[in-house]
């Protein structure tokens, strides 16, 4: 597995693979295009010169210490279980940390990423940790909760 910035060519691809979330929540080519053009912080794991997984990040207010959102961390299911996530999360704090920057992110319930060791051996550390109750329901219609985090290099 190599691990290459991302570019707007891959936007179709991973418009095309976003079946590991409900349908309300599915984006189109040109979202994916701006934010992968607003940084050079996006990441694609290859296999074989295949895309198998991203990391998307786009930018935030220049002006502020919060630079980055974290916008979506993806693993196509025939290569889930393999470490290409985490991969993918250590190669991304590893590059944003040598740059200073802070990450604004929204993680769901489910998915909800409470390790602040590995946070800590990435580099980082949660700021601010907001829970957010419904909050992928009024945007998705799905009864989810949420977190908000922000953190900051060490």
């Amino acid at each position: 597995m190599i691990i290459e910035r991302l570019n707007t060519e891959h936007a179709q691809f991973i418009a095309d693979h976003q079946q590991m979330y409900p349908k309300a929540m599915w984006e189109d080519a040109s979202e994916f295009a701006t934010i992968l053009a607003s940084t050079d912080f996006s990441f694609g794991a290859f296999a074989d010169g295949a895309l198998v997984g991203w990391i998307l990040c786009s930018s935030e207010d220049p002006e502020s210490a919060i630079q980055i959102y974290w916008y979506d961390l993806a693993v196509l299911e025939s290569h889930h279980g393999q470490g290409i996530g985490k991969s993918l999360m250590q190669h991304a704090y590893r590059e944003l940390r040598w740059k200073g920057q802070w990450i604004r992110m929204h993680t769901r319930r489910a998915t909800y990423p409470r390790s602040e060791e590995g946070l800590r051996r990435s580099g980082y550390r949660i700021v601010r940790d907001v829970f957010l109750p419904h909050h992928y329901l009024e945007e998705y219609g799905i009864d989810e909760d949420a977190h908000e985090l922000l953190l900051s290099p060490i």
